[in-house]
């Protein structure tokens, strides 16, 4: 699969999973790296106790201007599980991408609008 270059100035990413999975490690280094670009952020984080093991997310935005939310829609999602796509699937532009563990289990495309790319 190849996909397009393109040039971004405003990118908007959901790392999601259960507690645990690395799904606050994966954003914090998005983050650095956007911001090591230059690009301002803006984070936000969905986390419940990690002794329940429930499902666990990070938004990110990064931006060439500074941003006070995360937006209405996701560029990307980083999804660890099913149930992440389930939940923010619905949330990915049409032109955007969902990165999947298909490990255990094929990526529910049900969730997904149509021209979303999954990886």
């Amino acid at each position: 699969m190849t996909l397009e270059r393109r040039r971004i100035s405003d990118l908007t990413v959901m790392v999601a999973g259960q507690g645990g999975d690395g799904s606050l490690t994966v954003a914090s280094l998005l983050g650095s790296m956007l911001g090591a670009r230059g690009f301002e952020l803006y984070v936000a984080r969905d986390v419940v106790s990690r002794t329940k093991g429930r499902h666990a997310a990070a938004l990110l935005r990064g931006s060439s201007v500074p941003r006070g939310c995360v937006g209405d829609r996701l560029d990307v999602l980083v999804a660890f599980d099913a149930e992440a796509v389930e939940r923010a699937g619905p949330r990915v532009a049409a032109d955007g991408f969902v990165l999947f563990d298909s490990s255990l289990s094929p990526i529910p495309e049900v969730y997904l609008a149509q021209g979303v790319t999954a990886i």
